[in-house]
């Protein structure tokens, strides 16, 4: 028996068909550079672009060996809770001192070449949007639209501590400006170019701690997938590892002595160390700590240290605990996350990353995957620093993951881990729900320990990546360091 469908139904779906036909595509049609110059003055306002320009793509050198070749690409600069801001054509802000509150400046590349793929770095240290490094680049070549995001904090360069530390300043601030301009990045190029295959969120060390490991668990962010690198387990939890590792001489479970003990002025380099990470949190107990001054009026650094040393935050304000406590993590993955870290890192500590590794596993050991390589540090002094080829690889390897269900295998960490260049995830290497046995697994015979010629002076080993020797017993005639292997991990030594 047929069944046609009522006259009255077949006519009303042709009716909305004509109508639905007649809404004009806000998006242009046709290469990447052409939808680009079809940007509207209205979606600049809608998205707060504040400057554009096409960069043309570079042709290969033939008569060299390497392919110098690069692609074409949109350059794109805008900012969020910004007003007033003013940005070179660089991307550059030029008057953050003019500003009323601390931005969020942003800078997109989109290539020629695009893929649908797009992945928002919010960068280490007092970078800016301005970053763009190699990783970012390969990745972009490789048809990734790149944007490098940036909230920064008071004291950076341009915005003085005094004028941006207080109100409207709050520490929720680093969630909400970062989950918002990733909205807003997603729209626009959704708006301009195309609905993204893969929108992923990368976050290293400062860009960790105060971004996107504070979106981890974030119902509502706009990511599909994670990648973050030594950020350890929040800026609160650095702060009293850093205060364990200055009061006991070494590092917490890889026993390397601290970086501050080479510094010119190893006391002085503490306590601007915890200074700057206090402050974010607890203005008051940074002005309490820097009063101490002698009779000159110079810093008594003694008296400053001591006090910094003294840091407890359960001692503090409540408004104060609550400030620390929207900075810290929240283990309940939402999405795919790649975590990367280093055991030699003397600047956030693998004691910490395990802190917050341990946590993730035992509900979403399916979202986690953590790789670790021994030989790899922080950054600057704290070097040799993750590698480019590491940060791009992990990248790939959530996109497969996200997009393919493919199991993240070894990562390409070049140059370390020679001749392999290759690291497995502790998920590969058997250790998926057990992150500890994992570092005890990698860590191996360990890094750091006690010169061979005087048991009292904690050391690091050599590290073979590096040209030169990094044994710190050498040159102070103490022999050479005899690495120690962590008590937790089941041996003395």
């Amino acid at each position: 028996m047929k069944i046609f469908f009522q006259p009255k139904i077949g006519l009303l779906f042709w009716v909305l068909l004509v109508l639905f036909s007649q809404i004009p595509n806000s998006r242009a049609q046709g290469t990447i550079q052409d939808q680009f110059n079809a940007i509207t003055p209205e979606q600049k306002e809608m998205f707060n672009i504040q400057v554009t320009s096409w960069v043309n793509a570079i042709p290969d050198n033939p008569n060299t060996p390497a392919n110098e070749s690069f692609p074409g690409f949109a350059f794109i600069v805008g900012c969020h809770s910004c007003a007033g801001a003013l940005f070179s054509n660089t991307g550059l802000l030029v008057n953050s001192t003019e500003l009323n509150k601390l931005p969020t400046s942003w800078i997109l590349r989109v290539p020629e070449n695009w893929t649908g793929r797009a992945v928002m770095v919010i960068p280490p240290g007092a970078l800016d949007q301005t970053t763009f490094f190699p990783f970012m680049q390969a990745l972009l070549k490789e048809g990734t639209a790149v944007a490098t995001t940036q909230h920064p904090s008071a004291g950076f360069s341009g915005f003085p501590y005094e004028d941006f530390s207080g109100p409207p300043f709050n520490t929720r601030e680093y969630r909400h400006e970062y989950l918002a301009t990733g909205h807003l990045l997603k729209d626009l190029i959704t708006e301009v170019f195309d609905q993204p295959v893969g929108f992923y969120a990368f976050g290293r060390s400062r860009g960790m701690l105060e971004g996107v490991g504070l979106l981890l668990a974030e119902p509502g962010a706009p990511f599909d997938g994670y990648v973050v690198a030594i950020g350890g387990n929040g800026r609160l939890g650095v702060i009293m590892a850093h205060i364990a590792a200055y009061k006991a001489g070494k590092i917490p479970l890889t026993n390397l002595p601290p970086t501050e003990n080479f510094a010119n002025n190893p006391t002085a380099q503490k306590v601007s160390n915890l200074v700057v990470d206090i402050q974010i949190a607890d203005p008051e107990y940074r002005d309490y700590i820097l009063s101490a001054v002698k009779s000159d009026g110079s810093p008594d650094l003694d008296e400053q240290l001591k006090r910094a040393l003294a840091y407890d935050v359960s001692t503090r304000p409540k408004e104060v605990q609550r400030a620390w406590a929207v900075l810290g993590y929240d283990h309940h993955l939402t999405k795919p996350t790649i975590y990367l870290q280093g055991l030699r890192d003397r600047t956030n500590y693998p004691s910490e990353m395990l802190k917050f590794a341990e946590r993730t596993v035992v509900d979403h050991a399916d979202l986690f995957r953590l790789y670790l390589v021994k030989d790899m540090a922080h950054a600057g002094v704290d070097s040799p620093a993750i590698s480019d080829s590491m940060c791009a690889d992990a990248v790939r390897k959530l996109d497969a993951w996200v997009q393919n269900d493919d199991e993240p295998v070894a990562l390409n960490v070049s140059p370390f881990n020679a001749p392999s260049n290759r690291q497995a995830s502790c998920t590969e290497l058997g250790f998926g729900t057990k992150p500890f046995k994992c570092f005890c697994s990698v860590l191996d015979t360990g890094v750091g320990g006690f010169c061979s010629g005087d048991a009292t002076t904690v050391c690091m080993t050599d590290n073979p990546v590096t040209a030169t020797n990094d044994d710190t017993c050498v040159p102070a005639g103490k022999g050479s360091c005899v690495p120690v292997t962590p008590v937790e991990c089941g041996s003395g030594s």
